[in-house]
Parts: C-alpha cells; sequence; structure tokens
C-alpha cells in the first residue's frame, strides 16, 4: 500500500482539473472511473525510467513524438507519489523485451526497496522532485523528460561527455548503435535546459549540468558538428579554442531579386556568425555522403559568397582530423573573428588532444 495513503493524506489532482483532492479517514472520495484507493495504488505503481534507459528511449523509441508533446503536470506528479512507496517495484517482461540490451534503469524512493541485477538498476532518488521531470510512457510507465535525464546523466558523464550529450539533446540527431539518424525535431534547446536547471536546486550533478549548458548550442545537426563546435568553441581548460560561439545551421532568406540567381529561396549555413557575415561549411563526406550533396553545397557556397556578401571558410575532414591543419584552421577563423588567442603550452596542448580523444570519430 502506499505509504501516503495509509496516512490518510493521499494527494492526487482531478482529472480534468488542476485542483487537489485530499484523501481522509472517513472521507474516501471516488472521482472519474475507479475509487481513490485504487487510484493512489495505480499512481504508486508507476515504474520512473531514469538513466541511461531514459536516453535510450529519446534516441529510439517510437513513441518519442508522442511522449514529448504529452503534458509533464501529471506524470510527475504521478512520479513523485510512486517515490512514497514501500513496495519493491516489479518491472514488467514487456519492458525488458523492449529495452533488451543493458539493465532497465528506475528511481526508487528509499535504499530499502533497491534492487540491482542483471536486467535492473534502481537508483535511490530522495531528494524534490522538479516541475516537468517526467512523461508518459505508457499506462504504468513515465520516462525521466529530456531535461531530467541530463541532470541525471551529469552523475555518470565527465563534462565534455555531459556537453557532447547536451549538442545531441539541442540538436537534430540522435545516436545509434550503428551511427546516428537524423530527427525531425531538437528533444530541448539550450533555454529550456537553463530553466530547468533553476528550478532544481540542491540536487546531485546540478553544479556539473550548470556549467556544461554555458556551452551548448543549439541546432548541431551531427556528430562532427557538434565535435567541430566543441574543439572550436570551448574554453582553454577544457581542450577548445575559445572562439565565440557561433549560430549552427543558420538559416538566411535570399531576397525575392536574388532567388533565380541562387536557385532557391533560403540557405542553411552550416556555421554562421551572423553579425559578421562570416561562415563555415563543411565540404567532406564525414558531413554529406554523396557527391550530388557534395556538388550542392559548392553551388550554395558560390551563391552565398557572390550574392550575399558572406565570406566562407571550408572545412574539410583532413583539417580536423590533423592537428597541425586543425590549428591553422583555427588561426584562421580566429583571424576572421578577432579573437586573439592565449593559449599556454604544453597545458592546453595536453587538453586539446584529450578533446580530441574524447569527440572524434577513431576511425577514418
Amino acid at each position: 500500500m502506499c505509504a501516503a495513503f495509509a496516512k490518510k493524506t493521499c494527494r492526487l489532482p482531478r482529472r480534468n482539473q488542476g485542483e487537489w483532492c485530499i484523501f481522509r479517514r472517513g472521507n474516501r472520495q471516488a472521482f472519474g472511473n475507479g475509487s481513490a484507493r485504487m487510484r493512489c495504488y495505480h499512481a504508486c505503481m508507476t515504474i520512473l525510467l531514469s538513466h541511461t534507459t531514459a536516453l535510450r528511449f529519446w534516441r529510439s523509441s517510437a513513441r518519442r513524438s508522442e511522449a514529448l508533446a504529452s503534458p509533464r503536470r501529471a506524470p510527475t506528479q504521478r512520479a513523485r507519489i510512486a517515490l512514497s512507496r514501500c513496495k519493491k517495484v516489479e518491472v514488467p517482461t514487456s519492458l525488458l523485451i523492449e529495452f533488451e540490451s543493458g539493465a532497465v534503469d528506475i528511481l526508487v524512493g528509499s535504499k530499502g526497496i533497491r534492487a540491482r541485477t542483471a536486467r535492473l538498476a534502481s537508483h535511490v532518488w530522495s531528494l524534490p522532485v522538479p516541475n516537468n521531470s517526467f512523461c508518459s510512457c505508457s499506462k504504468n510507465v513515465v520516462v525521466s523528460s529530456p531535461e531530467f535525464c541530463f541532470l541525471q546523466m551529469a552523475s555518470t558523464l565527465s563534462i565534455v561527455g555531459l556537453i557532447q550529450l547536451g549538442f545531441e539533446l539541442c540538436g537534430t540527431y540522435v545516436m545509434r548503435d550503428e551511427g546516428f539518424s537524423v530527427a525531425e525535431e531538437p528533444l530541448t534547446t539550450v533555454a529550456q535546459l537553463g530553466r530547468f536547471l533553476e528550478t532544481a536546486q540542491g540536487l546531485r550533478g546540478l553544479d556539473k549540468a550548470k556549467r556544461a549548458v554555458r556551452y551548448l548550442i543549439n541546432g548541431s545537426a551531427s556528430p562532427m558538428e557538434t565535435a567541430f563546435a566543441m574543439l572550436l568553441c570551448l574554453p582553454y581548460a577544457l581542450g577548445g579554442y575559445g572562439i565565440s560561439r557561433p549560430q549552427l545551421n543558420y538559416r538566411v532568406e535570399v531576397p525575392a531579386s536574388l532567388r533565380a540567381e541562387a536557385g532557391r529561396s533560403i540557405l542553411v549555413f552550416d556555421m554562421c556568425w551572423p553579425a559578421l557575415r562570416l561562415t563555415c561549411e563543411y565540404d567532406s563526406n564525414t558531413w554529406h555522403s554523396d557527391a550530388a550533396a557534395i556538388d550542392k553545397d559548392a553551388r550554395r557556397r558560390n551563391a552565398m559568397l557572390i550574392l550575399l556578401g558572406y565570406r566562407s571558410i571550408t572545412v574539410s575532414w583532413a583539417q580536423v582530423a590533423d592537428p597541425a591543419a586543425f590549428n591553422r584552421l583555427v588561426r584562421q577563423i580566429a583571424r576572421a573573428t578577432g579573437k586573439r588567442l592565449r593559449y599556454r603550452d604544453p597545458g592546453f596542448t595536453r587538453a586539446h588532444f584529450a578533446l580530441r580523444e574524447c569527440v572524434l570519430p577513431h576511425r577514418r
């Protein structure tokens, strides 16, 4: 039985209202299609997906869009009630099958009901649950929201790994076991992450998460775009060159008088500093998989340079992969953006190579 119900003070929201309904001894009210006791029981039996399992859900689930669009207030309240339960969680077989590789991560409210097996890893969460922390997954399952998942992963990832994850959550791609795939929309934004963390006072991993958010940029479309942005813009202490942050996949509307010559009405710049009218354009099969895409980029770049007056710096995989060539490329970008490089060796070089090891693919 739910601990809150046993104390006769179980609080649950009415089905269609935001009001609170209090259940006390001798005053058990029924609402919706079930009794107060039954509704309390179902709330208490809710399973809370968290950490790596929540991240796997957001990366691969067919229910991703539906869960992302669903209201978060009711699932979050169900989660708060579930964390007060005093009974061990029984994870249904269907959930284990859905997440067949690795253990299923869930949150529980106390150490007494914590369990760890080959297929189940429960994490004790006894701290306050921030608003909008959960999304509905199924009838008896809620999943940590992208923002709450980001905070949870702060306790297991390095600062660089957390920044890399933040780029993905705020970007239009998702990582897969076999690489990555394009997503229709970002799971969250830098602003949404920041607002969530401001309401999550006193929680584990909060300081690291807030630090990571400072370096995120919206709109990355691939892991290589993320890697290039991190190598370019992270501070010296983390191995980056401290270049001012650009906008990724920046859209520019072509004036009507120039659309015929440009061949399109909208240009999308891979990386852009709008105030400086400067762009970096990726010219490699690392970012684009076929010759037609590369040729399309070349035509776009010519239209951009001639018709719209943007300066463009072309970036290839060879330049990114070779540290010396990348240093020369960064100096070119630094001059164009007015950045004076003042890093100190050997400390910076060690940090830079450590960053490269984390963010760049090892097979090329």
